[in-house]
């Protein structure tokens, strides 16, 4: 490795682990593959100020695990046979009406989770040097899509997920 280098923004690969409205984790690929873009979110501390007498004022860093955490946005290219996207509205669908929800994990809406979401991030050569990772992922909003008669280019639908914890681990 020469120095300085930079980081390329194509230098990183996807991967959910499951989704709770899909039984086959073959079709994982019209996630994995089709991934276009991420927007890592991020990541803050709370304060609070604390006075003192004499007009001293102090500030504290907060601890809260996992609260006030910015949203994991992903955008995906179509699949031709809209398998990805219809998969997203599928579980958009369970949500509101509490249909076809896996209820060999839970039947409780909140614990149907993607259990993990990966973003490697992979060097100039690309091999692997980090895993930045979000547990018990939650779909809370799917884009529209616009259809142009007449137009003959990829669709691109954004997807935006909560999350209960974020981690890193170095490969």
């Amino acid at each position: 490795m020469s120095f300085p280098n930079t980081f390329h923004s194509g230098g990183w690969k996807l991967t959910i682990s499951n989704l709770p409205t899909m039984l086959k984790v073959s079709d994982m690929k019209f996630f994995d593959n089709y991934c276009k873009s991420v927007v890592l979110p991020d990541y803050n501390s709370l304060e609070y100020q604390a006075s003192y007498p004499e007009g001293i004022t102090e500030r504290h860093p907060m601890n809260r695990v996992n609260e006030d955490l910015t949203q994991l946005q992903i955008d995906f290219k179509v699949s031709e046979d809209f398998d990805n996207y219809l998969a997203f509205f599928n579980w958009m669908l369970s949500l509101r009406y509490r249909t076809d929800i896996d209820i060999r994990k839970d039947d409780r809406l909140w614990k149907n989770v993607i259990d993990r979401i990966s973003i490697s991030l992979l060097n100039n050569q690309k091999n692997e040097i980090a895993r930045i990772y979000y547990t018990e992922a939650r779909l809370v909003y799917l884009s529209s899509i616009a259809l142009d008669y007449g137009s003959d280019r990829e669709i691109i639908f954004t997807t935006n997920f909560s999350f209960r914890e974020v981690g890193y681990e170095t490969v």
